[in-house]
Formats: structure tokens, C-alpha cells, sequence
């Protein structure tokens, strides 16, 4: 399977999701991108790459994903952004288990 991690930047929330699926579920075909400040035409072409493109968001941050990719689109609404880093232990608590089920169904 290949996944997309997005999330506003990509710096945070998005990682925290590529680094459970990379490290912890041995996932590899994994990408991150930020949805705000990357060029449409680039965020297309990444979401047709993906077979599942996982925003790691608000739903606000989902619409920001293409109109014709939005069939992929998993939503794991981990709310905004407080956290700073992509380990961060609260953070990597509440990706986990989303991406633990993603995983578990995709399969």
C-alpha cells in the first residue's frame, strides 16, 4: 500500500504518522507532504501516486486535498497543531491507534 501523510505544514502531524506507519508497522512506501504552502499541481500529483492519502488534520485541512482524490482520503482528525515536534509523546498517542486501524483494514 502507499500512503500519503498530509497534514497543514508537514512538519509535525503528518511525520508523526510516516515515522508509526516507516517504524513502527514496517510500512514503506510512505510520502508526507503540507498541504498549505505546496503547489497544487504537486499535491496532485503525490495524491495520485497514493493509493490511500491520510490527512492528519482537522477536517478544514481535508479540503485542501484535490477534489478528485478526495475517494482516498482517511481523515484522522488529531485536531491542530500544539504539539512542535513529530514525537511527541502526546501526539504519537493519538496517531497511533488511527493508523494502527488504517493499516488493519488496508490490508
Amino acid at each position: 500500500m502507499k500512503y500519503l501523510c498530509c497534514c497543514q505544514g508537514g512538519k509535525v502531524r503528518s511525520v508523526a504518522a510516516k515515522y508509526i506507519l516507516n517504524d513502527e508497522l514496517g510500512q514503506r512506501a510512505v510520502l508526507t507532504v503540507g498541504l498549505e504552502k505546496t503547489d497544487e499541481s504537486t499535491v496532485n500529483m503525490l495524491c495520485e501516486w497514493a493509493e490511500l492519502v491520510l490527512v492528519v488534520a482537522t477536517p478544514e485541512v481535508a479540503l485542501l486535498v484535490p477534489a478528485a482524490h478526495w475517494d482516498k482520503v482517511v481523515l484522522l482528525d488529531v485536531g491542530p497543531d500544539v504539539y512542535g515536534r513529530y514525537n511527541h509523546p502526546s501526539l504519537l498517542k493519538k496517531v497511533r491507534p488511527l493508523v494502527e486501524a488504517v493499516v488493519k483494514v488496508a490490508r
